[in-house]
């Protein structure tokens, strides 16, 4: 039966699923979606043509549990998707260079695809940094990124440009997840023209040491630096949102990290960042005027901060704020602070001095069982001379002083 007749058969439009047996076996297929490409292995075990008519378009699941290596052919330059998943016995892919960017169609995942050990992406650094793949599940499983056949090591700069789709040389604004656990990857330095880190961005760089951010990002989005061997972090001006969410922290997780500053320009911290960096022992608030609320789980799991005097110009210190940070013994909140959530300090358990210079008692969060700087080690608390005893009706049994009685003491 020729092909053509065969689309003819199948109700296909010429462009949908190419059949070719190659192999010579009719039942054996290799797949050529709308977005033109066709995919087969090296070991000639091909998806029969009955799999082939369950797939939409470039989709590859559960197609053949017997695939091991997977070429993508350059036939077009016109490749757009490319998703498989649940391959459990693929171990090699080859993703071709006619894969075109710019725009956010492209979703190059291998979830499931967990004996995967190598895939090689034929094409320069650049031509794939300009692809926008928003979670990397060939480089989570490898843990190396391929191009060309060659191994991305060591010192990186991300290039400032990309050639889009209509072949215009684009500035490069979107770091996506295209280098998510690389673990040989030593160092990287944005590109100027970097405007967002977005989800995944450096998840699982835990062979990055050094990682530079560039004057004119704005946004750094969940996970985007989370379980990275990353020691310093300077966080430019220019940045004026972390996102946070419940368990997609932007900036976690970091076992080596030892000093942040953080940008002047930042309002909220967001929930999660800077949770579970235990060596972390400088956090520099570079003198924010802007900042107003400290996120959910701030500076959680720390180990290794002894003093944190939060700016004045925060208001509001949400739930779990340094919960089992276990180092320090100086703690200050501001004249302008009005909300303190539940499990503040909660089992920082080192003896401590809390300072709070606002006149008003803030309110506490206790709608769920009491736990508010309980559990803290805080010898005592010091406010305003003037607020002691409306400190003592607000909050009951604290161990209040007035701050004039304060002596400043060597942390």
């Amino acid at each position: 039966m020729n092909l053509e007749l065969r689309r003819r058969l199948l109700g296909l439009e010429p462009t949908d699923i190419i059949i070719d047996a190659r192999d010579g076996n009719p039942n054996s297929v290799a797949l050529m979606a709308s977005m033109y490409y066709y995919g087969h292995a090296h070991n000639k075990k091909y998806m029969t043509l009955r799999e082939a008519l369950k797939i939409k378009t470039s989709l590859i699941i559960n197609a053949n549990d017997d695939i091991t290596d997977l070429t993508i052919l350059q036939c077009f330059s016109n490749v757009r998707n490319v998703v498989c998943a649940n391959l459990k016995n693929l171990q090699k892919v080859i993703l071709p260079n006619s894969i075109k960017y710019g725009t956010f169609n492209y979703n190059f995942g291998f979830r499931g695809c967990e004996n995967l050990q190598y895939a090689n992406w034929l094409m320069s650094f650049q031509e794939y940094m300009g692809i926008p793949i928003e979670s990397h599940g060939t480089t989570k499983y490898t843990k190396e990124l391929i191009l060309n056949g060659e191994k991305v090591s060591g010192e990186i700069t991300i290039p400032e440009t990309y050639i889009n789709r209509q072949g215009v040389e684009t500035p490069l604004e979107i770091i996506y997840a295209n280098l998510q656990a690389c673990v040989d990857i030593s160092s990287i330095k944005l590109p100027t023209t970097a405007k967002e880190l977005r989800m995944n961005a450096f998840l699982d760089c835990t062979g990055l040491k050094k990682l530079i951010l560039n004057e004119g990002l704005v946004t750094i989005h969940q996970n985007a630096i989370s379980n990275t061997g990353i020691e310093e972090l300077i966080i430019p001006d220019t940045v004026t949102t972390i996102v946070g969410s419940y368990a997609n922290y932007a900036i976690c997780s970091n076992p080596s990290l030892k000093k942040v500053v953080l940008s002047q320009n930042i309002e909220d911290t967001g929930w999660g960042n800077f949770f579970d960096c235990p060596e972390l022992s400088e956090f520099d608030f570079n003198n924010t005027e802007k900042l107003t609320a400290i996120g959910k789980m701030f500076l959680s799991y720390n180990n290794a901060i002894t003093k944190i005097v939060l700016p004045n110009s925060v208001t509001t210190i949400n739930q779990e704020f340094m919960r089992y940070s276990k180092g320090v013994t100086y703690v200050e909140f501001g004249e302008n602070v009005t909300y303190i959530g539940n499990y503040c300090l909660y089992q920082s358990v080192k003896p401590k001095i809390l300072v709070i210079r606002a006149t008003a008692p803030p309110e506490r969060d206790n709608t769920e069982r009491d736990y508010f700087l309980r559990e803290t080690g805080i010898t005592a608390i010091y406010v305003p001379d003037d607020s002691v005893d409306a400190y003592k009706q607000a909050w009951g049994d604290f161990p209040f002083k007035p701050l004039s009685e304060y002596v400043e003491q060597e942390v």
